[in-house]
């Protein structure tokens, strides 16, 4: 009977208990994971892998090109990179990231060194702000991307 009593404590405290979603936890690691896989896909020219780190519905927002509001425009925007240059390597940095339950924010630098198709190289540098939140299934995805080129080194120094 004791042991009945110190139970029904137990039994009340675990029926009682919510379960733990995924939007109640840290998405860094599965924030990580995606830009993983995201880099694989882009050294390997696979526009639509690329896409899977971003809902259907995505804003994205690169300098000197229109806006797009889907994920099949951005495929279509890779492929025309990919399509204009023979190779690349992509680094991705994340510097800040922050978060509150399903809503992340992100502030990172990313680099490409590219090969273009007359064979010579070049790199594009920049910075991103992304925000997250997790689709149906609780995976954390790209709802919003805006990045730009960083000003030039000799222009923030004239303006300290």
């Amino acid at each position: 009977m004791k042991n009945l009593l110190l139970l029904l404590p137990l039994w009340l405290f675990f029926s009682c208990a919510q379960p733990v979603t995924q939007s109640e936890l840290d998405p860094t690691e599965d924030i990580i994971n995606q830009w993983s896989e995201f880099v694989k896909s882009w050294e390997a020219e696979n526009a639509e892998g690329c896409i899977s780190i971003y809902h259907d519905d995505i804003q994205f927002i690169p300098p000197g090109f229109e806006p797009s509001s889907t994920s099949k425009d951005v495929a279509s925007f890779y492929s025309m990179l990919f399509n204009d240059n023979q190779s690349s390597k992509y680094t991705h940095t994340t510097q800040f990231l922050s978060y509150n339950n399903d809503i992340a924010v992100e502030y990172a630098h990313f680099t490409v060194d590219w090969i273009n198709n007359d064979g010579e190289p070049w790199t594009f540098k920049a910075r991103m702000v992304n925000h997250w939140t997790p689709d149906d299934e609780g995976k954390w995805k790209i709802k919003t991307l805006i990045f730009n080129t960083p000003a030039e080194e000799t222009e923030q120094s004239n303006n300290e």
